[in-house]
Order: structure tokens, then sequence, then C-alpha cells
């Protein structure tokens, strides 16, 4: 019985964490940044594009989207 309560616990923890956390990796995501000519299919594409490079890293977003040849968008 303390094994399973002692699991809940942990699970529950966990999950508190990273509703948290959820927060704060998102803040400059799901936004539109111009930040000069892109290429859609090239800056937007893993590990090399300039939009990709610039939401991953700075922005702490999942992925990146070349809009309108002018706009990166990072992804929630």
């Amino acid at each position: 019985m303390a094994k399973i309560k002692v699991l809940s616990f942990i699970l529950i923890l966990v999950l508190v964490l990273s509703i948290e956390n959820m927060g704060v990796v998102g803040d400059g995501c799901c936004t539109d940044y111009h930040r000069g000519p892109c290429e859609h299919g090239k800056d937007d594409g893993a590990p090399d594009g300039s939009c990709f490079k610039f939401c991953t890293t700075q922005q702490f977003c999942r992925d990146a989207l070349c809009k309108n040849n002018n706009v990166c968008h990072c992804a929630c």
C-alpha cells in the first residue's frame, strides 16, 4: 500500500511540474517574427534553417515555419 502512495505522489508531482513548465516554454511561441527574408522549405527546416534556429534556440519553441517569404512563425 505504501508503494502505491509513493508512486501516486510522484506522478502527481511530475504532472504539476510539467504544467508549470508549459507556460514558461511557450512564452515566445505561436507568434510571428519579422526577421527579414526567408525561404519556405529551407529556412524553416531543421537543423540549419534560420527561422528554425531562432525559434528553437531563442524562443524555446518546438518548430518554425517561414510565411510570406519574410515572417518566421514560431510554432507552439
